[in-house]
């Protein structure tokens, strides 16, 4: 019986090395890819939340769903959710659209000038009670905000 040469075996484990490293590259990419098409909508629906205050004397919309009613794709606002009780006159760097976890407990947020960025999750109870300081006078003291996470609770496991 003949047995490999030990140069072979060299080849053959660099190459198992090569293909997975290619793999975890190409798989980074992908999720990447995925972050920044995440950004992408939730850009267009805060581009479609300025459009909704124009008409609307500067008011944003008390649900996201008001804005498909509008005509915006339903697609874009999986995953998003948004902090009621603002206008497009409050301060720019206030939370105004932000996304359920990814799978590393990051969110993307949007501020109420319109820049967006991914976040760590456990910045996002901060940015939602710093909004809400704002918006919760304006809609009364009946007013609950219905976000997956309250700004006094941990970060949900998803």
């Amino acid at each position: 019986m003949k047995t490999i040469p030990r140069s072979l075996w060299w080849t053959i484990g660099l190459a198992v090395l090569v293909l997975v490293g290619i793999l975890n590259y190409k798989g980074r990419r992908i999720e990447r890819g995925e972050n920044t098409q995440r950004l992408f909508e939730a850009k267009q629906v805060t581009l479609a939340l300025k459009e909704w205050a124009i008409d609307h004397e500067g008011r944003y919309p008390e649900k996201l769903a008001d804005l498909v009613e509008a005509g915006l794709d339903p697609k874009l606002l999986d995953g998003l959710h948004l902090v009621p009780g603002l206008t497009d006159s409050d301060a720019g760097n206030l939370l105004l659209v932000y996304s359920d976890p990814n799978k590393d407990g990051d969110v993307i947020a949007i501020r109420n000038d319109g820049s967006g960025r991914q976040t760590r999750g456990e910045d996002l109870p901060a940015l939602l009670a710093e909004a809400q300081a704002i918006s919760a006078p304006r809609r009364g003291p009946a007013a609950s905000h219905t976000s997956p996470w309250s700004p006094t609770e941990a970060s949900p496991e998803k």
